[in-house]
């Protein structure tokens, strides 16, 4: 990526995850095959909890990750950070009745 992509806002709080010295994704995935049992399932939901923890180390950040797809271990107002109540506002001003669901809830 382009370091201007990831240095293009002068605050955390300019982008809507907030990150540490412009280090902005290390987005992770797994996936199964649809037949593949609920353990081989469970091993992959498991390792992909810890990666980002080994792959990091000392330097690990949850703001620091952005998930590609939502499992049960995220929390999204860890993730969102001191951005998470403008994102509340923003969810309640564009969808007042609340109808607009996504995998994870703010």
């Amino acid at each position: 990526m382009q370091k201007n992509a990831f240095n293009s806002v002068k605050s955390r709080s300019e982008t809507g995850w907030p990150r540490a010295n412009g280090r902005h994704i290390l987005q992770l995935g797994c996936g199964a095959l649809n037949g593949c049992s609920d353990e081989v399932h469970d091993l992959g939901v498991q390792l992909l909890a810890e990666a980002a923890k080994d792959i990091l180390k000392d330097e690990y950040s949850v703001g620091d990750c952005l998930p590609r797809d939502y499992e049960e271990f995220h929390d999204p107002v860890e993730m969102f950070g001191e951005n998470v109540d403008k994102l509340r506002a923003i969810k309640k001003r564009v969808d007042p009745n609340n109808r607009l669901k996504a995998a994870y809830a703010i």
